[in-house]
């Protein structure tokens, strides 16, 4: 990691981490991050990570509750932030045989997976698009399952297809 600002001015800070990782037992997670500028930041930074959860909550316990699947997420921005510009953004995240069980419920949110993206080539909202080409749940053994895309967050647009049932009586009992 290199920090460096020559002359005091904020816009003029450089943070530049070349390679980041940690493993945090056998779930790695390995990031760079390349900033010019504090205010009108300039980005370039991936972000790559596969996490079993049920490792990491043994890591990091969450009082009553038990999770496990295996997450996976593959990241890049790259351009100018500064309030009304974002940088261009690329991103895969996955999760497969997701568990959920919580204290405060007897029935677990088991069988939970999805597959998403969200890609904005050009760093503009209306190009920005988020799609989950596949969600699946299974709660108290009713399944649920569907797919979704938003797209031009100027003028949103959106498609949902969903086919089972929620029980939220039961949904906010396992998440208060």
């Amino acid at each position: 990691l290199t920090i460096n600002n020559k002359d005091g001015v904020l816009d003029n800070t450089a943070v530049n981490l070349a390679k980041f990782h940690v493993d945090f037992g056998n779930n790695p997670v390995d990031a760079t991050l390349k900033l010019v500028g504090l205010t009108n930041y300039s980005i370039d930074a991936t972000l790559k990570a596969k996490l079993n959860l049920g490792d990491i909550t043994t890591m990091f316990p969450v009082e009553g509750t038990t999770l496990k699947g295996a997450f996976a997420l593959d990241a890049k921005a790259k351009g100018i932030y500064n309030g009304k510009q974002m940088p261009s953004v690329s991103a895969a995240m996955s999760l497969v045989n997701g568990y959920v069980k919580s204290s405060s419920f007897p029935a677990a949110l088991d069988k939970f997976g999805f597959n998403g993206t969200v890609n904005n080539a050009s760093g503009q909202m209306a190009d920005t698009k988020i799609a989950v080409d596949k969600f699946a749940f299974v709660m108290d053994g009713a399944p649920f399952e569907g797919r979704m895309t938003a797209e031009n967050f100027n003028d949103i647009s959106y498609f949902l297809e969903a086919k089972g049932i929620i029980d939220l009586t039961k949904m906010t009992k396992m998440f208060p």
